[in-house]
């Protein structure tokens, strides 16, 4: 327990606790009011339930300017933990003083209170992974001096106008993402009073059109307009010669109806485009293209060729490169000298034939190799057993022909998933499989294989029972660009 001695330290500035979790508050709290000079609080993630008068108290706190309560709701990992839970106190409006608040990670519910208005020194407000619900307050807008808001991953509704943001001239980073909240402009060519840094609006009501209001946001570092009803098609290449610090571009799941033409800031380090309506062929790359570190042209309806986008004179930097999901068709180039870098690459459901590129076994950082449902025919080459690294080898839905090699159990230990169904595969299983000693999910069913299955699968963990939890069946992949999740479905009879 803290003890209350504390509350005799009349002088004391800042009081950070957060974080301890196994730190538990006396039943009352009203040492904490003596500290009349607290400045800095944070008890986030500490069980406040037993503490009953702790907002109480904590208005009685005249000087204090930064106040941590996030993390109360812990259940989802400690699941003795005790949760904070129901609304935003209304008198909330007395702590004037307060610039930082953080009450992310609780069980709040209920509106935000248009009290919050009388926080007029406020510049910092995160209340994400709440359940608050109803509309975003217009009162927001008289805290003219904030600087972070962030509301993501709540319940809010309604809609959000530009009365919303008529005072917010120092908003820098806004985040909204997982909401259900509409942009409806009075003003057709509102420009906003602020010049922003990150923002993230995934899954707000954006469109039809395509917001043109952000080209007046030159800082934009970090955007975010992923599942917002576009269907408008891309502006033009003024457009984004308007942002020459952009980094990270997020359009994930619209309705984008165009061709593609990368000419993207060539500071851009990350661009997801997938599950859009993009059509036609693949760009053309030239001699100095510059290619996202980033990369995903997934769930689309490109068609054609690969050879004049992965062949080109020159290296770049591409980390992860994904193109699976479109009517891509002929052989897979051999072309992979120029994409040296790549740690993931992703071409699955396409119609491509031909056979494995024996240029694919020069990228020795490659940690997930996915050609999976395509029409790639022939034996696996043994360049792929220069990709030590490998973590994730799903050839599964083609058209490979002979035994499976015994170097996968030699040369590919790291590999998590092997996926290698239904293709024309023969011969037995080789016994060097058992060296795959981080394997979790291996599937070889639906191939022309005989003979007996090795003893030695009973040790694979997830055959032992030391793994039994579906949870358990992924990989995580951290690269510069965001941590990637790679998955795999497991058939077990058929099912």
């Amino acid at each position: 327990m803290i003890p209350p001695q504390i509350g005799n330290i009349s002088e004391l500035r800042v009081l950070s606790i957060g974080s301890f979790h196994r730190i538990g508050f006396i039943l009352r709290m009203q040492w904490l009011s003596r500290l009349r000079w607290l400045r800095h609080l944070d008890i986030s993630f500490i069980d406040l339930s037993k503490a009953t008068d702790w907002f109480e108290v904590i208005n009685t706190l005249p000087s204090l300017d930064e106040l941590h309560l996030s993390g109360c709701r812990l259940s989802d990992i400690h699941p003795h933990v005790p949760k904070l839970h129901g609304p935003i106190p209304n008198s909330i409006g007395r702590l004037s003083s307060l610039k930082r608040l953080y009450l992310s990670y609780n069980r709040l519910n209920g509106s935000i209170p248009n009290s919050i208005e009388h926080l007029s020194s406020l510049e910092v407000l995160r209340l994400p992974f709440n359940q608050l619900s109803g509309n975003l307050p217009v009162s927001l807008s008289l805290l003219s001096r904030l600087i972070v808001l962030d509301i993501s991953f709540n319940l809010l509704t309604g809609v959000v106008t530009e009365a919303h943001f008529v005072r917010l001239v120092n908003l820098k980073y806004l985040v909204g993402n997982e909401n259900n909240l509409t942009l409806k402009l009075q003003i057709a060519d509102w420009v906003p009073p602020f010049q922003i840094l990150f923002l993230y609006l995934n899954s707000w009501a954006l469109g039809p059109d395509f917001p043109l209001w952000l080209q007046s946001q030159r800082d934009l570092i970090n955007l975010d307009i992923s599942n917002a009803c576009i269907s408008s098609p891309m502006p033009p290449e003024s457009f984004w010669r308007s942002f020459p610090n952009l980094t990270y571009l997020d359009m994930l799941n619209n309705h984008i109806k165009d061709t593609l033409t990368l000419f993207f800031p060539s500071t851009l380090d990350a661009l997801d485009l997938s599950s859009n309506q993009f059509t036609g062929t693949l760009p053309s790359l030239s001699n100095g293209s510059l290619i996202p570190i980033f990369l995903d042209l997934s769930n689309n309806s490109f068609m054609g060729s690969l050879h004049q986008f992965l062949c080109f004179n020159g290296v770049n930097e591409t980390l992860f490169l994904s193109l699976g999901y479109n009517h891509l068709s002929g052989v897979v180039p051999e072309c992979w000298n120029n994409w040296s870098s790549l740690v993931v690459l992703i071409l699955e459901n396409n119609n491509l034939s031909g056979e494995i590129s024996r240029t694919i076994g020069s990228l020795l950082n490659l940690k997930w190799l996915n050609m999976h449902g395509n029409k790639i025919s022939g034996r696996l080459p043994s360049s792929l057993m220069n990709l030590s690294s490998l973590r994730i080898l799903q050839l599964g839905r083609n058209e490979l022909i002979g035994n499976i090699p015994p170097w996968i159990g030699t040369k590919l230990t790291l590999l998590g998933i092997l996926n290698l169904r239904s293709n024309n595969l023969d011969g037995n299983i080789p016994e060097k499989l058992c060296y795959l000693s981080y394997i979790q999910i291996i599937d070889l069913a639906e191939n022309n294989l005989s003979g007996n299955i090795p003893r030695c699968f009973n040790n694979f963990s997830m055959l032992s029972g030391i793994v039994d939890s579906i949870d358990e069946f992924y990989i995580s992949l951290k690269m510069t660009a965001p941590t990637i999740i790679a998955s795999d479905t497991l058939v077990m009879k058929g099912q």
